[in-house]
């Protein structure tokens, strides 16, 4: 604008805060005097939470994240106004100099490092980066379009937006799908621009209540907050307005900033220079202070704060296999393979995303994932990306082999995902899995054969030997419960018909129904104990041969603990025989 004409709005402005100065000094000291944060002490880098308040006067104050102050940065060049603000990728600040065509630039410590962008003739107001790292511009005068920047500050291109009202494209922000650009320019409407097809789109808005409209910050959730001077406006998707925010006294509205959670956001008021944190669901003022009676509010912008369209909602998930899992016995090492989900919800890209666990009740044999370095310890294992998760995408499985420890009850694995970006839903950063360490359990079945000739049966549930004279004895085990230790001592009969060569002798011990899974393993032992009786008419002694004929597989899949050998051949001298059999290892049932 030319001159004269921006003297006459700066006296405008100065005539505001002089009114206001005049007419509510008594509310200010109250405000001041009631609800000043507390001081605390000052830090050199930015700080997750840390607000920063355009004042003018080539001034931004940073404050800590309760609102008390920090220390007062001066921009790179001449800024009588500090208006829009807004942090890069790299967590510098960038804030528009409006009276100075300018934007300058802050680093991580609050030194002013110099200028972002060129070519400005028409008043840059607001700024706001997308998921990429782009930067969008909003000019209140001159050409009015929106201008779009690169990550490193070099002109990529101007939109041609239609301008709102009077003003231009002042106050902007890139939407959570990385094209819409709301805007407003202190008009009754806040207008959209789709700036990936270069196209203008209709108003989100065109008949807010307020005298005028400023700045503008899209949700995450969908739709967007405005200061509409009188009042702090929620509008849904649609442009309806479903919630309102003001506190007493306050009047200009006019700077925006969310927070670093979705519950709360900071506004700050141009004319009383008050700043105040809302609750975004109750409305609630839950803190406020006043950033001094000689400035004007014109920008906020919060270190680690929800920009719509920078945000990323990283999770992480654990599952476990198999579970429960057998004890681990000394030399039989038992496994557990844990996986982790990672994803990333958006709207932004996640960037530097880290992954790190610890466990309980095991050790680490191994982790990795494809897309992953991972570092395992004893007990802890960390993990990066090197490439960003994308928008909606769901990064490679990571693989934790966890060995069980001989005396553990049970496996904790306790997870956690952190990525660069602010993180709208943090309560699904971390996971635990519980993985039962079952006891051991009853035998399935066991078979003897009486001679060295005969051949045992495949199946060991079938009906019957394959030889009608075979003498069959069958035993339930129904002692106990589910993953409790059973015994079962069988005599024989005193007379033990041994048979011929091709005849059986088996002997079933049956589980209750529903503890027949061949994917449960089990290893028995058979204790056997002679005593002199009659051998019928069968004179050759009787072997035990091949005690267990339960299916075991191999062990190759994490969890399962490698069963003990088979016996070897046991000759029998006597008639009587007594067994005893006993659960040492394999993974308790699964309930169906």
């Amino acid at each position: 604008m030319p001159a004269r004409t921006e003297r006459a709005w700066n006296v405008r402005r100065e005539l505001e805060n002089t009114l206001m100065r005049r007419f509510v000094p008594g509310l200010i000291a109250l405000s001041i005097l009631s609800v000043a944060p507390t001081v605390n002490a000052s830090h050199s880098a930015f700080a997750t939470g840390d607000l920063f308040v355009g004042v003018g006067s080539n001034s931004v104050q940073w404050r800590h994240p309760d609102g008390s102050p920090n220390q007062t940065m001066t921009t790179f060049v001449s800024s009588p106004t500090t208006t829009g603000m807004a942090l890069d990728l790299s967590d510098n600040l960038l804030v528009t100099g409006y009276t100075s065509n300018a934007i300058s630039r802050f680093d991580t410590t609050g030194v002013a490092t110099g200028t972002f962008g060129d070519g400005f003739n028409s008043h840059p107001e607001s700024i706001s980066f997308d998921t990429f790292g782009n930067a969008y511009v909003g000019q209140e005068g001159g050409s009015r379009d929106i201008l779009k920047f690169d990550a490193a500050g070099a002109f990529v291109r101007a939109f041609d937006a239609v301008p709102d009202g009077r003003k231009g494209t002042d106050r902007l922000d890139v939407g959570t799908d990385q094209c819409t650009i709301y805007y407003t320019g202190e008009s009754k409407a806040i207008r959209r621009f789709d700036a990936c097809a270069n196209a203008q789109l209709p108003n989100l808005v065109s008949g807010l209540p307020g005298k005028a409209a400023f700045d503008v910050k899209a949700l995450i959730g969908g739709g967007v907050l405005v200061a509409d001077t009188e009042a702090i406006h929620r509008v849904n998707a649609s442009g309806a307005i479903v919630q309102s925010y003001d506190q007493q006294g306050q009047n200009c509205w006019t700077a925006l900033s969310l927070d670093v959670t979705t519950a709360t956001f900071w506004a700050g008021d141009r004319c009383s220079s008050t700043v105040s944190r809302f609750s975004i669901s109750s409305g609630t003022v839950l803190a406020t202070f006043n950033a001094g009676t000689r400035t004007s509010v014109q920008g906020l912008a919060v270190a680690g704060g929800l920009t719509a369209a920078t945000a990323a909602d990283v999770s992480v998930a654990i599952t476990d296999t198999p579970d429960p899992v057998s004890p681990s016995r000394p030399g039989e090492p038992t496994y557990v393979l844990h996986r982790a989900a990672v994803a990333n919800g958006g709207p932004g890209l996640a960037r530097g995303v880290s992954f790190t666990a610890s466990v309980t009740g095991g050790t680490i044999h191994q982790a990795s994932g494809a897309g992953w370095a991972c570092f395992p310890g004893t007990t802890t294992v960390a993990c990066t990306r090197s490439t960003a998760l994308g928008i909606g995408a769901a990064a490679a499985p990571i693989d934790i082999v966890v060995q069980v420890s001989e005396e553990a009850a049970s496996i904790a694995v306790n997870a956690r995902v952190t990525a660069n970006e602010a993180d709208p839903a943090p309560e699904n950063n971390t996971d635990v899995e519980t993985t039962t360490i079952g006891q051991p359990v009853r035998n399935r079945a066991i078979s003897f054969c009486p001679d060295t000739g005969c051949t045992l049966d495949t199946d060991p549930f079938n009906t019957g030997p394959s030889s009608d004279d075979n003498t069959i004895t069958q035993l339930d085990a129904e002692g106990g419960g589910e993953g409790s230790v059973v015994f079962i001592t069988e005599t024989f009969p005193a007379v033990f018909e041994c048979g011929s060569v091709s005849d059986d002798q088996e002997i079933n011990f049956m589980p209750p129904e529903g503890l027949t899974d061949p994917n449960n393993p089990a290893v028995v032992t058979v204790d056997l104990a002679s005593s002199a009786g009659t051998r019928g008419s069968n004179t050759r002694p009787c072997t035990v041969k091949n005690g267990v004929v339960v299916e075991i597989p191999p062990c190759i899949a994490p969890g399962v603990a490698n069963p003990a050998p088979c016996l070897d051949d046991v000759a029998i001298g006597g008639g009587v025989i007594t067994t005893t059999t006993l659960w040492l290892s394999g993974d308790p049932p699964m309930k169906h």
